[in-house]
């Protein structure tokens, strides 16, 4: 079996469909159940959207409302802004994703945000800022490191670096304050 062949049979396997056989060109699968390559996708994200629904939060809701109004007001040692712009919200994303089990799918992440009623966010979560994340940033925080960003601006990368770092150190600070001991 072919590499190829070895990566249809995964997918199929993760998305509980049978994979016949597929032409040279990856155009038609043919195959009991099998639609198009398209109902693969749509069937993956179906079980991912699933998946994440079955997670749970494990940091109250009022902890993660009150660090993101602390975050948005945190300033640097310039009396600058620590979170600029809607793109440094990947930080927030990944600790919320890696750490407080909030749910990976883009829309569904964004529509949990929107239940948290935070009165006023300076910087808003936007889809579609949100769905650009990519390189370095879609893997979980610690596994972030300067040598492995791929942009050719570091400050992108330590902007979102420090607004994750802060905005996970003050979800620590507001869990101890709630939960002492």
């Amino acid at each position: 079996m072919s590499n190829f062949d070895d990566i249809l049979s995964a997918l199929a396997k993760n998305s509980n469909i049978v994979i016949g056989q597929i032409n040279k060109d990856c155009t038609t699968v043919y195959g009991p159940n099998i639609g198009d390559l398209e109902k693969l996708k749509d069937q993956q994200e179906k079980n991912n959207n699933e998946k994440e629904e079955q997670t749970t939060v494990t940091v109250d809701d009022a902890i993660i409302i009150k660090a993101m109004a602390k975050l948005m007001e945190l300033k640097d040692e310039n009396g600058e802004y620590l979170l600029q712009n809607s793109a440094q919200l990947d930080g927030v994303y990944r600790v919320l994703v890696d750490e407080c089990h909030y749910p990976s799918s883009f829309k569904t992440f964004i529509a949990k945000i929107a239940t948290l009623d935070i009165d006023s966010l300076r910087v808003a979560f936007d889809y579609d800022t949100l769905r650009r994340i990519n390189g370095i940033f879609t893997k979980p925080l610690d596994q972030w490191t300067i040598s492995k960003f791929d942009g050719k601006r570091p400050n992108v990368y330590w902007g979102k670096y420090n607004v994750a770092q802060q905005f996970k150190q003050l979800l620590e600070n507001e869990n101890k304050d709630k939960n002492p001991g």
